[in-house]
This record gives C-alpha cells, sequence and structure tokens, in this order.
C-alpha cells in the first residue's frame, strides 16, 4: 500500500486519517484549496471543514502542525503537480 503507483497519495491518506483524525467522508470532499494558499503555495496551519463535510454537520477545525503530515502531504502535491494525465488547480479534490 506505501509502495506503487499510488504510494504517496495512500500515504497521505494514512496520516490524514491516523494522524489528524480525519474521518472517510471528509477526506473525500477535501479540495487542494482546503489545504494549500492559492496565492503563496504554501499549507495552511488549519483546515476549516463545513458542517455538509462532517459526521453531524458541525464545523470542524483540523490543524495540519505536524511536521510528518505537512511532508507527505506537500510530496504529493507536488507529483500531483508533475502529473501530466491529470491537470492541476486549486479547486480539484485532493
Amino acid at each position: 500500500i506505501l509502495s506503487g503507483k499510488n504510494a504517496k497519495r495512500n500515504t497521505t491518506l494514512l496520516y490524514f486519517s491516523f494522524g489528524l483524525g480525519l474521518r472517510a467522508k471528509e477526506m473525500s470532499l477535501l479540495k487542494i484549496n482546503h489545504v494549500l494558499d492559492e496565492s503563496n503555495n504554501c499549507l495552511f496551519e488549519e483546515i476549516n471543514l463545513t458542517g455538509n463535510m462532517t459526521k453531524g454537520d458541525k464545523q470542524r477545525h483540523i490543524y495540519l502542525t505536524n511536521p510528518k503530515v505537512q511532508k507527505v502531504l506537500l510530496d504529493y502535491i507536488e507529483e500531483r503537480k508533475q502529473n501530466k494525465k491529470v491537470s492541476f488547480n486549486h479547486n480539484s479534490p485532493l
């Protein structure tokens, strides 16, 4: 699962699930603009999950302060930018 074609994506999903405590629905609804600032291409320190993204329709805040999570996320985003088969824009699903 941590090697092969989608290794960086799978690693990022594991870190988001176990490291940040995100649920499957929350991860599936994340877009690149939820984690990456379009103006300077830096990660946000906080992910704001709206009510329609969460269990119980309550807003949640997830903090991206763990350096390991930041590293795997940046590696995955960089891989996505370089992938010629998938267009990269800030409104794309993460």
